[in-house]
């Protein structure tokens, strides 16, 4: 076939493809062989060349795809002025394609039986119809998407809270890194959503409890830890604890709070200035916190009497407060309830260290997420205030700890 005639052809098709399941399916789709249209067509250097085309897309017509317009100024079957589709399946047999409404008709029996659970494949799906990727995925890549969708229901499922990444990928999918190669869709699975920005590996597998070695989770306090029935005094600033292994928390004395921290330059930078006197029990979340520093966390929280003051420092981000969320769906859990801490902007102290302006849909999100915890001022400021801001721009390191204090006794 000649080539120009197949560009011509494959623009008839790739239009019919963008109209099927659309209003504009029912309407003349036809390809104009102008300057403004199709060029190529006016630019042919030979009259053979243009014979040959012609000839090409007669044989089309003759076959029932297409109708051809032709410029009777120019002289009998010299010239065409446009092409007509009448029949898409039949142009999609004739260039010898698949043609995307049948791609995505097979991906929809594929995905049967996991759309009622997992909606995110409606939106995947739509993104091919209209010829869109998804998440990097092209129309019928649905291997990759029913992979991720099987990780992320069997580390549900599992019941495990440290899973090794590499050796599920290898026994699970016969290959050690495919899991690692699926994170952006493994993080739309767990989001639902394709729109939100894509997270750090990391956090993803976090969320999951998939590891690719033994976590340890960062304490510091006047609190004693039985780790394989052992206790273990903890010394200052702070200890690092195998997670599975502790089975119980010993507090010394009644803290004033708890806080937890997202970044680990912040909790060293914290544990590190508190004062001699200070008793207050800080952890490190590790970024997002996995099921086994959830874990943790519940055991910790079961140890301290219920009116013991919660808080979360995190950066001021969608992230920071997704991390928020999680943190604070552990406090729910246990009938408490978790505050912020340094996540708004600073009124009065200056520029911060703004690291970017946060989008309409981030700062929609981020007030969301504050709506349902109950972080009124949070979500005020996030609106008044719409810039990404890292932990370590909020306030001087040495008085995180006075912080704290002043805003326990302003009723957090």
């Amino acid at each position: 076939m000649s080539e120009l005639a197949r560009r011509a052809l494959e623009k008839l098709l790739s239009a019919a493809e963008n109209a099927v399941g659309r209003e504009a399916a029912d309407r003349t789709i036809s390809l104009c062989f102008s300057r403004a249209s199709f060029p190529d067509y006016l630019a042919t250097e030979t009259h053979a060349e243009k014979a040959q085309c012609n000839a090409a897309l007669m044989l089309a017509e003759r076959g029932g795809a297409v109708r051809i317009d032709w410029d009777l100024r120019a002289g009998d079957k010299t010239c065409i002025d446009r092409v007509v589709l009448t029949d898409m399946v039949l142009l999609a047999r004739h260039l010898g394609v698949v043609p995307r409404w049948e791609v995505i008709a097979n991906a929809m029996a594929e995905f049967a039986d996991h759309c009622g659970t997992h909606h995110i494949l409606g939106d995947v799906m739509e993104c091919w119809r209209r010829g869109v990727q998804a998440r990097g995925t092209r129309p019928g890549n649905t291997t990759d998407w029913l992979d991720a969708i099987s990780i992320v229901d069997l580390c549900r499922q599992s019941g495990e809270l440290e899973i090794p990444v590499r050796r599920l990928s290898a026994h699970r999918l016969d290959d050690t890194k495919r899991i690692e190669k699926l994170s952006s869709l493994i993080d739309a699975v767990l989001q639902s959503d394709l729109s939100t920005p894509v997270r750090e590996q990391d956090e993803v597998f976090s969320e999951l409890g998939l590891i690719k070695y033994p976590q340890t989770v960062l304490l510091s306090g006047a609190i004693d830890t039985v780790i394989d029935g052992m206790t273990v005094h903890m010394p200052r600033p702070y200890l690092g604890l195998p997670p599975l292994s502790v089975s119980a928390f010993l507090p010394r004395a009644r803290p004033s709070f708890v806080l937890t921290i997202e970044n680990l330059q912040s909790f060293h930078e914290f544990v590190t200035t508190m004062p001699p006197d200070a008793n207050a029990i800080v952890l490190y979340t590790g970024g997002m916190p996995s099921p086994s520093w959830k874990r943790l966390y519940g055991l910790l929280l079961n140890s301290l009497e219920s009116a013991t003051p919660l808080l979360h420092w995190g950066d001021i981000d969608l992230g920071g407060f997704r991390i928020a969320g999680h943190v604070a769906t552990c406090c729910k859990n246990l009938s408490r309830r978790l505050h912020l801490h340094a996540m708004a902007a600073p009124v009065g102290n200056g520029t911060p260290a703004v690291r970017k302006k946060l989008s309409k849909d981030e700062v929609s999100r981020i007030v969301e997420l504050c709506d349902h915890w109950g972080w009124a001022y949070e979500a005020r400021q996030i609106v008044d205030f719409p810039y990404a801001i890292e932990q370590e721009g909020i306030i001087c390191t040495d008085t995180q700890y006075a912080s704290v204090v002043t805003t326990l006794a302003n009723n957090v």
